[in-house]
């Protein structure tokens, strides 16, 4: 009888698990809203998470950043969809109803993306060339945040000019994914083990990049261009913040977007 009478609390307790997480309702954000940017560009893409963890903006940004940006992939790892809406420029504002962690706020932009852009992907792991962002034997060159202005981990931006970048209150796995987007062809992945959130200055000479650029030195050497003042980002990701990236061949999510379109604005 008694064991009768755990097993029925067992399926129980296993029931009411599994209707409180088929009842869980996805974050939305309680206003949002979305206008194509007829500014004319060509660049000031900006997003931002002001302190206070409830407000979302972006400015002249491509739908494709956005959805980088909500899944917390690079461009190297994205494919499909239809070009013309992928690299339409958006200005989006959206409040959420309570403070909310980066991570729920990416949860409230892929909702956004799903039911204003009609987004759906999927995804598929690949074997793909990538670089690990990595700690050099001397430690690294920075120290933690001091203030993170009210935003959550790794909610700080990620600013300054190219060639000349200040971070503030960014983890490493946000700064891996600020590189890929910007400063190297490949994809960078945080194998630092640092677990919390930093500011610091990257000063270096940004490089174009391309196929033919894919295997950057990992060894230790510069591949700086000759005659310049600064450093190439290997170099001076190594000697300003002790830092390196590793040359690697791994099994990565691609994501793939099925379909996407234009929203009505308001």
């Amino acid at each position: 009888m008694k064991l009768r009478w755990i097993g029925t609390a067992l399926m129980a307790t296993v029931a009411m698990g599994q209707a409180q997480n088929a009842a869980k309702t996805p974050l939305q954000f309680e206003v949002a809203s979305v206008k194509l940017n007829r500014s004319g560009a060509a660049e000031g893409c900006r997003f931002d998470t002001p302190p206070g963890g409830q407000r979302f903006t972006m400015t002249n940004c491509p739908l494709g950043s956005l959805i980088s940006f909500a899944y917390g992939v690079g461009p190297a790892l994205m494919s499909g969809g239809p070009m013309p809406v992928l690299v339409e420029k958006y200005d989006i504002s959206a409040k959420a109803e309570y403070s909310s962690s980066r991570d729920q706020i990416k949860e409230m932009i892929r909702g956004l993306l799903q039911t204003r852009f009609a987004l759906n992907v999927h995804l598929e792991p690949k074997l793909t060339e990538v670089y690990h962002l990595v700690v050099t034997k001397g430690g690294p060159k920075f120290k933690p945040a001091q203030d993170s202005g009210g935003r959550g981990p790794g909610g700080g931006p990620v600013g300054g000019n190219l060639g000349d970048l200040r971070l503030t209150n960014v983890s490493m796995a946000a700064f891996a994914t600020a590189m890929s987007n910007r400063l190297v062809s490949r994809t960078v992945i945080d194998r630092t083990g640092l677990t919390e959130t930093y500011d610091f200055e990257l000063i270096f000479t940004p490089e174009l990049f391309g196929p033919q650029q894919s295997n950057r030195p990992d060894d230790g050497s510069s591949g700086a261009a000759m005659g310049s003042a600064r450093p190439d980002i290997f170099e001076a990701l190594r000697s300003e913040l002790g830092l390196q990236l590793e040359s690697r061949k791994e099994t990565v999510d691609h994501l793939v977007i099925d379909h996407a379109e234009r929203p009505s604005e308001n």
